[in-house]
Formats: structure tokens, C-alpha cells, sequence
């Protein structure tokens, strides 16, 4: 039985016409009653039909789907790219091709160090305060160490053939969201 409402007479519109013009405290009850489980009826069949809709289920089925086309178009990437390496003479032909462009790319960096180290040596360096001389030095120090670490990364893969997980982070994919 729902819990019992207090009659306010200018929101009660019956569900049931009475005879007379003012309806009976029975009346009352038992429309407020009907109007309970009307809305109750209705949050169920609004449930029941959430439920069979299956929003949990076509979520997963199409990641499931996804992850499917993401694994066909890597297998597919991977075997025109090892085709396309071994038209260039080899995995380790294509290591070499890929370290003359990092070195090339680094040969703007070393020319940037130059002139930083220049500029170390120059007058207007030691005319700044000697907290923003070591300031500046750690600044340069972290940026020779990101750029070592970031060579030791590349060769770090010495295998024969390129894998999956050397595709992925050539492409800077996450291989765990596809594969795991």
C-alpha cells in the first residue's frame, strides 16, 4: 500500500467522476492510490524495456567490433609495412634509414646546443645572478638526458622483423587498448 498523501483540493483532478460535486475522503484515497501505482506500472514498463534493449550488451558488441577492425588493419599496416622493408633491403637496411633521420633531426638539436653553449660562455651569462646561472645549466641537463633516453629507446628493439608492438609505438598507438 503506498503511503498515505494529504489532500490538497486545488491538485486533485479524480480519476473517478463522483456524483456528487465534492468527492468523498474514500474517493480521494482511492485516487491517489490509482495515480501511485499508474506511476509505478509506468517506471516498471519503462524498465522492462531498458532491459530488453541491452545498452550493456551492444556497448561491449561494438567494442568487440572495433577492436576486430583495429586488429585487421594493423595485421594489414604490419605486413605492407615488412613488405616495404624487405623491398629496402632488410629490417636492418630500415634501422639504419630510421637512425640517419634521427640524426638528422638531432643535428638541429646539436646546433641549438652549440649556440647554447655559446651563449654560456658569453658575457651576458655571467652577468645573471648565480641562482639563474644553475637554473638554466639543470635546464639544459634535462634536456641532454630527454634526448639520450630518447635514443637509447629506439634501439631497444633488435629483433629481426618488425613487430607489433615496434608498429604501434612508431604510430604512437596504444598497444594494450587494442590487444588487452
Amino acid at each position: 500500500m503506498p503511503p498515505s498523501k494529504t489532500y490538497n483540493p486545488k491538485s486533485f483532478k479524480p480519476l473517478i467522476q463522483s456524483k456528487s460535486n465534492r468527492p468523498s475522503p474514500v474517493e480521494k484515497s482511492l485516487d491517489l492510490q490509482i495515480k501511485y501505482w499508474l506511476k509505478r506500472k509506468d517506471l516498471l514498463v519503462k524498465a522492462v524495456k531498458y532491459q530488453k534493449t541491452n545498452e550493456f550488451e551492444k556497448i561491449n558488441d561494438l567494442i568487440e567490433k572495433w577492436r576486430k577492425i583495429c586488429h585487421q588493419a594493423s595485421n594489414y599496416l604490419l605486413n605492407s609495412m615488412q613488405v616495404k622493408i624487405m623491398h629496402m633491403g632488410g629490417h636492418s637496411a630500415w634501422k639504419q634509414q630510421q637512425k640517419d633521420k634521427k640524426a638528422n633531426q638531432s643535428f638541429g638539436n646539436e646546433s641549438c646546443r652549440e649556440n647554447l653553449s655559446d651563449f654560456v660562455n658569453s658575457e651576458e651569462f655571467t652577468h645573471l645572478s648565480s641562482y639563474e646561472q644553475s637554473d638554466l645549466m639543470e635546464q639544459l641537463n634535462e634536456t641532454l638526458n630527454e634526448s639520450i633516453l630518447e635514443n637509447e629507446d629506439e634501439g631497444t628493439f633488435l629483433d629481426d622483423q618488425l613487430t607489433m608492438h615496434e608498429l604501434y609505438r612508431l604510430l604512437n598507438l596504444d598497444y594494450d587498448l587494442i590487444y588487452n
